[in-house]
């Protein structure tokens, strides 16, 4: 979330993490939005965590509604399983990606009822 204020002395900006709950199996928070070269998916008590969403997908959103995927990034590979463990959150590179809007999709299997969990955020590239 941006937060600004103004007053006669000028403009401060500050960036804070907004963490969503989704219904008990994780906590995150995407930051910083808007993003200009990194952007980072942050897990809440990722030692209590014992499973994590397992696809992240990045969709280019055209002006006429439409999603093109751009990014595909998938955490059960060895490197994000120990950047989760490490640092508690998974860095999305998006230095390339041309400046606009996107949408953010993270997927989740639950165990017991064999169905995905999606959610969707809307991130803006500047």
């Amino acid at each position: 979330m941006k937060l600004s204020a103004s007053n006669s002395c000028g403009t401060v900006e500050r960036y804070y993490p907004f963490y969503a709950n989704n219904c008990g199996y994780y906590r995150y928070a995407v930051f910083p939005n808007p993003a200009q070269n990194e952007l980072n998916i942050g897990f809440e008590n990722t030692n209590e965590q014992k499973e994590f969403p397992e696809l992240y997908e990045l969709y280019e959103e055209s002006m006429y509604g439409s999603w093109k995927p751009v990014r595909i990034f998938s955490a059960q590979n060895d490197n994000a399983k120990q950047e989760l463990k490490r640092k508690g959150q998974i860095t999305l590179d998006v230095r390339d990606l041309p400046r606009g809007r996107y949408v953010l999709r993270i997927l989740k299997e639950k165990e017991t009822q064999k169905e995905k969990t999606i959610d969707e955020i809307r991130v803006l590239l500047n």
